[in-house]
C-alpha cells in the first residue's frame, strides 16, 4: 500500500485579530488590578463573592486573549475544536486568576508567597495554552520545539511574577484611573500575548491523510470570533464597572465611618456624660463611655434597664431630677440642676446635670443631658466651710484668751510696770499658743491601739511658739500619719497648724486620698485663709500612708529616714514630692508619690527641722546625720525607747541651751 506523502503546514496570522488579543489582555490586566483592590478591601461573605467573580472575569479575559490569538492563526486545512477540552482550559484560566486574586489580597506578600504564587499562576496559564493548543481538531499532526515550550513556561510565570507585584502594590489605590495603574495594565497586557504566541511558535504542523476524529467539535466563524471578543468585552467591562461602582460605594461607605468613629471618639473622650432618653427619662436610649468610667455601671444597664438611672439618684435628689426632667418635657424649656448619684462601688459622686428637648427628623422627641462630675468643687467646699467653722470657734476662743489678756494687763497697767506688762502679754501669747499646739495632737492611747503598728510622737515647743504640726489618723485598714511645719511663729503659725489639721482629717473622713487631689484641695483652702487672714505664712507637709506592709510617702518635709532589720540606712527625700502649702493657689502639677516596704524590724523616723537646726555652744548644728546614727544604734528597740534616745541625745547636745524651734519627732515600727 503506497505511502501518503506528509507535508510540513505553514500558518499566517490575521494581524487584527493579533491586534485584537492584545488589547483584551490589556483589559483583562487592568481588571486583574482593579479586581484585586477589591478582593484586598472587602471581608467575609462579600469577600468570597468577589474573589469568584473577579477569578471568572479575569478568566474568561485571559481565555478569550487565547482563543482569539489562536482564531488569528490559519492553516491551508480545516480546523475544528473539542469543545469540552475548550472548556477545560477556561477553567484552568479561572483557577490561575483565582489564585492571582487570592494571593494579591493577603495583608503581606514575601518572597515565598509571591514565588509559589506566580509559579501556579504561571502554570495555570500555561497549562490554559497548551490544553487549548490540544482542542485543535485538524488533518495534521503536531510537534512541539522543547525549548520555546520551556521558554513559553518560564515567560508564563515570570509575567504572573511581574503581575503579582504589581497589583499587590496598587491595590490600595483609590484613583482607578491613575497613571501607574494605566502604565502597569499596558505592560502586563503586551507581556501576557509574549508567552502566548511563544507557546504558538513552539507548535509545528505536518499534514497527514488520516482524517480527525471531530466528535464534540466545532468549527468557529467569524461569527464566533466576535462573539468571543464580544463575551470578553462585555464581561470584562461589567467586572471593571462594578468594580469601581463598588469603590466608590466603599469609598463613601468608608468616609461615613471614618466620620462616625470620628463623632464617636470626640464623644466617648469628653470628660462629660452624654445621654438621650424617652420623655419620662426612665429608658436612656443612648449614653457614652464616661459613664461607665465614672460611675463604674456597665453602658449596657443604662440602656437595657427601666428607670436605671432613677435608682441610681440619690434619694434626697430624685424629686428635683424628675420634677426638672418633667418640666423640660412639657417644653417648658432647658433645666440645670445639681445632685448625686450612688457609684457601682458605692460612693456618691456630684454631678451638674443640663437637659433640653430633642427631636429628630421622623422620630418623637427625646431629652438629651449633659452630666458634669463637681465631686471635687463639692468637697472644696464642704472643707472650706469646716475649716471656717472651726476657724471661727478658734478665734473665738482666742477672743475670749485675750479678753482674760487684757483684764490682766490692765491691771498690770494701774501699778505702772510697762516692761512687766509686755513680758506678761508674751507670756501669755505664749501659754494661749501653747494650749491651742496640744489640743491638735493625737493621745497616746490613741496611736497605743493602732494593730499592727508601733507608733510614738513628741513635740515639744519652743520658748517662741512654731506651728509644728503631727497626727495620726486610721482609714479604710491603712494608717495616714502627717507632719508639717508652718513658718514663722506666734498665734498665726498656731492657728494654721490647727486649720491644717482640721482639713486634713476632713478630707480623709471624705474618702479623699488620692495624692493630687488630696493636696490640691488642701492648698486651695490653706491658700484662701491665709489671704483671707493678711498673714504671709506657708507651711512644708508630707502624709505618710501606711498599708499592707507598703508606706506611700507624698508632699514635701524634712527627709524619712528608715533604718531596715539589718542596721542599714535610707535617706528618703521628699524634695520632688510636693510644693509648700499657700504659696501658689495650684500645685497640683508639683505633687509626687514614693513607696516604701516597711517590714517587721524596719524603723521610720519623721521629724522636723526644731532637731537637726538645734545648736550647741559652738553653734553648730545637731544635723540630720548625727539624728540618722542615734536611730540607727536603737533600731532594735521599740519606738517609745527610740524616741527617748533620740531626745536624749539632743538634749545632751545642746547641754541645756534654749531650743529655737518646735520639736517634733515620729518613731514607725511595724509589729
Amino acid at each position: 500500500m503506497p505511502t501518503v506523502p506528509s507535508d510540513r503546514l505553514v500558518g499566517i496570522y490575521d494581524y487584527r485579530l493579533v491586534a485584537l488579543s492584545v488589547l483584551i489582555a490589556v483589559l483583562a490586566s487592568f481588571a486583574a488590578l482593579d479586581l484585586g483592590g477589591r478582593v484586598t478591601a472587602s471581608r467575609g461573605s462579600v469577600r468570597s463573592l468577589w474573589l469568584m467573580g473577579g477569578a471568572a472575569a479575569m478568566g474568561i479575559g485571559i481565555w478569550s486573549m487565547h482563543y482569539i490569538g489562536m482564531l488569528a492563526y490559519s492553516l491551508p486545512v480545516p480546523i475544528f475544536y473539542h469543545w469540552p477540552t475548550v472548556l477545560l482550559s477556561l477553567l484552568a484560566a479561572i483557577l490561575a486568576s483565582a489564585v492571582a486574586l487570592f494571593v494579591v489580597s493577603r495583608n503581606a506578600m514575601g518572597p515565598l508567597r509571591i514565588g509559589v504564587g506566580g509559579l501556579l499562576m504561571g502554570s495555570g496559564i500555561a497549562a490554559m495554552h497548551y490544553v487549548g493548543m490540544n482542542a485543535m481538531r485538524l488533518p495534521a499532526m503536531c510537534r512541539y520545539s522543547t525549548g520555546l515550550v520551556l521558554l513559553s513556561v518560564v515567560l508564563a510565570v515570570v509575567i504572573s511574577l511581574v503581575a503579582l507585584w504589581l497589583t499587590f502594590h496598587l491595590r490600595s489605590q483609590i484613583n482607578s484611573m491613575s497613571w501607574q495603574k494605566l502604565a502597569s495594565a499596558a505592560l502586563m497586557g503586551a507581556a501576557i500575548p509574549i508567552m502566548h504566541y511563544t507557546g504558538m511558535a513552539a507548535a509545528g504542523f505536518r499534514f497527514t491523510a488520516v482524517p480527525p476524529d471531530l466528535t464534540h467539535s466545532v468549527r468557529i466563524s467569524s461569527i464566533g470570533i466576535v462573539g468571543i471578543g464580544a463575551v470578553a468585552f462585555m464581561t470584562l467591562f461589567l467586572a471593571i464597572l462594578t468594580s469601581l461602582v463598588d469603590r466608590r460605594f466603599s469609598a463613601q461607605s468608608l468616609e461615613l465611618h471614618q466620620s462616625e468613629q470620628r463623632y464617636r471618639e470626640l464623644v466617648d473622650s469628653a470628660k462629660v456624660i452624654l445621654w438621650r432618653a424617652g420623655l419620662d427619662a426612665a429608658s436612656f436610649s443612648y449614653i457614652n463611655q464616661e459613664a461607665e468610667d465614672l460611675l463604674g455601671y456597665p453602658i449596657q444597664k443604662w440602656t437595657g434597664t427601666p428607670a436605671f438611672w432613677i435608682d441610681c439618684l440619690h434619694p434626697e435628689d430624685r424629686e428635683l431630677a424628675e420634677s426638672a426632667c418633667r418640666v423640660v418635657a412639657e417644653n417648658r424649656g432647658p433645666q440645670q440642676f445639681e445632685h448625686r448619684i450612688v457609684a457601682a462601688d458605692g460612693k456618691v459622686v456630684w454631678l451638674r446635670t443640663s437637659v433640653h428637648l430633642v427631636s429628630s427628623l421622623g422620630k418623637a422627641n427625646e431629652l438629651a443631658g449633659v452630666m458634669v462630675d463637681i465631686t471635687d468643687r463639692k468637697l472644696a467646699e464642704k472643707v472650706a466651710e469646716e475649716a471656717s467653722r472651726t476657724k471661727s470657734g478658734l478665734l473665738a476662743e482666742i477672743s475670749g484668751l485675750y479678753d482674760q489678756l487684757k483684764v490682766f494687763t490692765d491691771w498690770i497697767a494701774k501699778t505702772n510696770k510697762v516692761v512687766k506688762v509686755e513680758n506678761a502679754r508674751m507670756t501669755s501669747e505664749l501659754e494661749i499658743t501653747q494650749r491651742l499646739q496640744q489640743m491638735m495632737l493625737p493621745r497616746d492611747e490613741d496611736m497605743g491601739n493602732i494593730a499592727g503598728l508601733d507608733i510614738s510622737g513628741s513635740m515639744e515647743p519652743a520658748t517662741e511658739i512654731g506651728g509644728d504640726y503631727y497626727d495620726v489618723v486610721c482609714k479604710d485598714g491603712g494608717v495616714v500619719i502627717g507632719i508639717g511645719d508652718v513658718t514663722g511663729h506666734g498665734l498665726e503659725s498656731g492657728v494654721i497648724a490647727i486649720m491644717v489639721q482640721t482639713a486634713v482629717r476632713t478630707l480623709l473622713a471624705s474618702g479623699h486620698f488620692e495624692s493630687r487631689k488630696f493636696f490640691e484641695t488642701l492648698n486651695r483652702v490653706i491658700y484662701d485663709n491665709v489671704r483671707r487672714m493678711h498673714c504671709d505664712r506657708n507651711l512644708t507637709l508630707s502624709l505618710l500612708h501606711y498599708q499592707d506592709k507598703i508606706v506611700t510617702i507624698s508632699g514635701q518635709h524634712e527627709e524619712v529616714l528608715v533604718v531596715r532589720g539589718d542596721g542599714i540606712l535610707e535617706r528618703h527625700d521628699t524634695l520632688n514630692l510636693g510644693f509648700p502649702l499657700g504659696l501658689e493657689d495650684d500645685i497640683s502639677s508639683f505633687i509626687g508619690e514614693a513607696t516604701v516596704p516597711l517590714r517587721s524590724g524596719d524603723v521610720m523616723v519623721a521629724y522636723t527641722d526644731g532637731i537637726t537646726e538645734a545648736m550647741n555652744d559652738a553653734g553648730v548644728a545637731f544635723g540630720v546625720e548625727r539624728l540618722s546614727e542615734v536611730v540607727r544604734t536603737s533600731h532594735t528597740q521599740p519606738s517609745g525607747a527610740i524616741r527617748e534616745a533620740v531626745l536624749s541625745s539632743l538634749r545632751e547636745y545642746i547641754d541645756g541651751r534654749q531650743l529655737l524651734d518646735d520639736v517634733t519627732l515620729l518613731v514607725i515600727k511595724p509589729a
